[in-house]
């Protein structure tokens, strides 16, 4: 450089200083910069110092401009809240590419960053195109990764926390390269003696490096770029350079304004002391302007902030919802879903962004999709419409869903949102409720049919026993008519109480009443009572010509079994009744068999009757479900004998089949736990010869009754035994006489008494009499009485209609 060439620039250097500097003297104020600690060597901290020549560039701007300058570190997740909080003003370092500049004023370049690809000596690595599908290290978080990727270059890529981490591990060998900033790989391989390492260009763009300056510090972005000016002129830019990278040919700025200067620097001395009027007067202008911007970007932040809130809240709303909700802009791609939407088809919230349906959804659901949004967006309509859907888990789901369009402020449409809700289980309810009232206008109709048979069933013994009644009063009646009419009255009345029965087990079924008594019995015993009735039953019916088979599977007389031996002995006399009634020919066989090994008990009854069609098999086992057909003639009966066995066959543990064909007959099979005890001889093994005559003149038995009819049947069975009879009224009157001092031997109580019930009665009479025996006797059914009767001390029970033979047994063992 020659003397003239010096002359000028330090002419040129005086003027620019004192052009800029008469607006340098900003405040007292310290501005705090913010500074990579580890992009060395442009910026870095060493030891305690921060360093580096963006920093040491910018305290020569600072000494220069005559403002305060320090530097602190920042990691790049905090630089934006102390930014906020205005505990930085600016960075000493920003590339364009890597950070929102909305917030910051940024300063002219005043370095550029070049790329290099850093290869071991020995690579044949020549260029960029060279790297696909190669092993390849960049750095975290740089835009070169999505560059790499997005070209398709490689996939295979590898990223390292700095650059010195990067040359290490390409140093390792197992890597093909590195594509990474030109001179910070330089410095970085002198200082760190690496060897076997060279670079080649990469061809990929350069970064422009500026100061920025946060929009919330007081210190104006002109001064940093009047310092950048200063710095270049005076040889203090070129001196940092040199010190920092080496050379001096590779900056955007040394030669070439030098170049430029030395045409021109007689214009610009000149130029300058013309415009410096105009400079100070515009500045003061600028500063005004900026104060006013200040305080309206301050406003435009707190509005800014409050519609973020909104914002948020907004979606913690829609978040929250458990409907699925989404909407898309006017080109049907999703712009936005909530949580529920998301988890329900197991999309992430960045995976639909800008999507359309037909890459998110199969094609015939996502054509769906399509003509229902077009015919929304065309005819600006709302559009209701059911669907089922698969969510993740593969589970179908009723989704009832609502899309409808959404306009800004002037009417502009913006596109489509839609809501679905799911209403499976309102479907499912509704189904079921179809079908309840199916079942319950089917039982309906069974009922009505039920109670028409009961009718016919009711009135024909009661027609017997009430015309065969007003007979008995017909005086020329021979002994053998008398007899002949009493049987068929006791059969009638027998008949009816079965069907009593019949419909009380029914009820006590379905209200949950009914239980399960298990004792020890003989089986062989119960099937041996079962062949001696039905023998009887098949004279009665004129089928005596029908055989009656009986097979044990155990051949000894005592074994024994333990179960209840009443409700067993009810469910086999309902099938064999079935049997003798629906069996005109043939045979009838019953029995049993035994698994000892499963522990199972199979009992059987087979006939070679009229049969049962396979579409009526659940209906016979259901209440009021008998079948009504030609070939079952007369005997329609009232449906419950089966229903009955069914539910007793379950609460004994087993279960019920029917295997049957029209005209060849029927077999009903069912099984319940089988266990076998060891037989012992009980009191009802032995036989007692019961008395006929009873002479019990001096004893005194009291009736506890409180309908008349009732007691004078007891009076006149109880009358041949001679005993004095007393009668009460209710259970008051029965307290009352016992309390007197009465002599009583036995007492008839009745359960169900105005003024006292039996229940109480006992209780309060066993309180002052503990000796008196007292026999219950009653017609409820419904309720588990007898059991109720022993808790309050009863010692035997009777059950209306009461057998007189039996009534007079009972009464003989307490007062024999």
């Amino acid at each position: 450089m020659n003397n003239s060439t010096k002359i000028v620039l330090i002419v040129l250097v005086l003027v620019v200083k004192f052009t800029f500097s008469t607006n340098a003297n900003i405040d007292d104020k310290t501005y705090i910069f913010c500074v990579d600690k580890t992009s060395a060597p442009y910026e870095f901290k060493a030891g305690p110092a921060i360093t580096g020549f963006n920093v040491e560039l910018l305290k020569a701007i600072s000494a220069e401009m005559n403002f305060k300058v320090q530097f602190t570190t920042c990691d790049f997740d905090s630089i934006e809240i102390k930014r906020e909080n205005k505990q930085i003003d600016g960075l000493t370092g920003l590339t364009l590419n890597k950070r929102n500049i909305d917030n910051y004023y940024t300063s002219e370049p005043f370095l550029d960053i070049n790329f290099g690809i850093f290869l071991p000596e020995n690579s044949n690595i020549r260029n960029l195109d060279d790297l696909k599908q190669k092993k390849i290290i960049v750095i975290k978080q740089s835009w070169i990764f999505d560059y790499l990727t997005n070209h398709h270059i490689s996939e295979n890529i590898t990223t390292a926390t700095n650059q010195k981490d990067a040359l290490l591990l390409l140093k390792s060998g197992e890597y093909n390269c590195a594509v990474l900033r030109r001179l910070d790989g330089l410095y970085l391989i002198d200082k760190l003696k690496l060897k076997g390492i060279k670079i080649i260009s990469s061809g990929l763009p350069a970064h422009k490096v500026q100061y920025a300056i946060s929009k919330n510090s007081t210190l104006p972005i002109s001064v940093i770029n009047d310092g950048l000016r200063l710095v270049q002129v005076n040889g203090e830019y070129k001196k940092l350079y040199k010190k920092w990278f080496g050379v001096s040919t590779s900056t955007v700025y040394t030669n070439k304004i030098l170049k430029y200067i030395l045409w021109i620097a007689a214009l610009i001395l000149v130029l300058f002391a013309i415009i410096i009027v105009i400079i100070r007067y515009l500045r003061k202008q600028i500063n005004l302007r900026t104060a006013d911007l200040q305080k309206e970007l301050q406003k435009r932040r707190e509005t800014e902030k409050k519609l973020e809130n909104e914002r948020a809240l907004l979606h913690a709303i829609i978040n929250s919802i458990p409907d699925l909700i989404f909407y898309k802009n006017k080109e049907l791609k999703y712009i936005g879903s909530n949580k529920a939407f998301n988890h329900f088809f197991g999309f992430k919230k960045e995976h639909i962004n800008n999507k359309t349906d037909d890459e998110l959804f199969s094609k015939e659901k996502a054509g769906g999709f399509k003509s229902k949004d077009l015919e929304i967006l065309k005819e600006n309509i709302e559009f209701k419409f059911k669907d089922w859907e698969k969510n993740i888990s593969g589970k179908s789901v009723l989704l009832e869903t609502l899309k409808t369009s959404y306009k800004d402020k002037k009417g502009n449409l913006l596109g489509i949102v839609g809501i679905s809700h799911d209403i499976t289980r309102n479907y499912l309810i509704e189904k079921e409720l179809k079908i309840a009232k199916e079942r319950a206008e089917r039982a309906d109709k069974l009922k009505s049919a039920f109670l028409a048979n009961m009718s016919h069933e009711i009135r024909t013994p009661m027609n017997a026993i009430l015309g065969f009644s007003d007979l008995l009063g017909d005086p020329d009646l021979t002994q053998d008519q008398r007899e002949e009419f009493i049987e068929l009255i006791t059969s009638s009345g027998n008949e009816l109480i079965n069907l009593i029965d019949d419909i009380i087990d029914i009820s006590k079924i379905e209200s949950g009443q009914i239980n399960i008594t298990k004792s020890n019995f003989q089986l062989n015993k119960i099937f041996d009572e079962l062949l001696i009735k039905f023998k009887t039953s098949k004279k009665k019916m004129n089928k005596e010509h029908i055989e009656i088979i009986c097979v044990r599977g155990v051949t000894e007389n005592n074994f024994t079994i333990n179960s209840d031996q009443f409700r067993l002995k009810q469910i086999l006399s309902n099938l064999l009744s079935n049997a003798l009634k629906f069996t005109n020919t043939g045979t009838i066989e019953f029995g049993y068999k035994t698994n000892i090994e499963e522990k199972i008990l199979t009992m059987y009854v087979k006939d070679t009757g009229i049969g049962i069609a396979r579409d009526k098999f659940k209906l016979i086992f259901q209440r009021f479900g008998q079948i009504n057909s030609p070939a079952r003639g007369k005997h329609s009966g009232t449906g419950l004998g089966l229903p009955i066995s069914k539910n007793l066959v379950e609460l004994l543990g087993g279960t019920i089949k029917l295997e049957s064909e029209l005209n060849k007959g029927s077999t009903f099979t069912f099984t319940i736990p089988l266990a076998i005890v060891e037989y012992s001889k009980s009191k009802e093994d032995i036989t007692v010869k019961q008395k006929t005559n009873y002479n019990w003149k001096n004893k005194i038995i009291l009736i506890a009754e409180d309908e008349e009819l009732n007691y004078i049947f007891l009076q006149q069975v109880l009358d041949k035994t001679t005993a004095k009879i007393i009668w009460a009224k209710n259970g008051l009157e029965a307290l009352d006489y016992c309390s007197a001092g009465h002599t009583v031997d036995v007492i008839l109580m009745d359960l169900k008494m105005p003024e006292m019930d039996g229940y109480e009665a006992t209780t309060n009479i066993l309180k002052i009499r503990k000796q008196i025996p007292i026999i219950a006797q009653t017609a409820y059914a419904m309720s588990n009485e007898r059991s109720k009767a022993f808790a309050v001390g009863c010692k035997a029970y009777l059950t209306k209609p009461i057998n007189p033979k039996l009534l007079i047994n009972t009464v003989a063992k307490f007062i024999d």
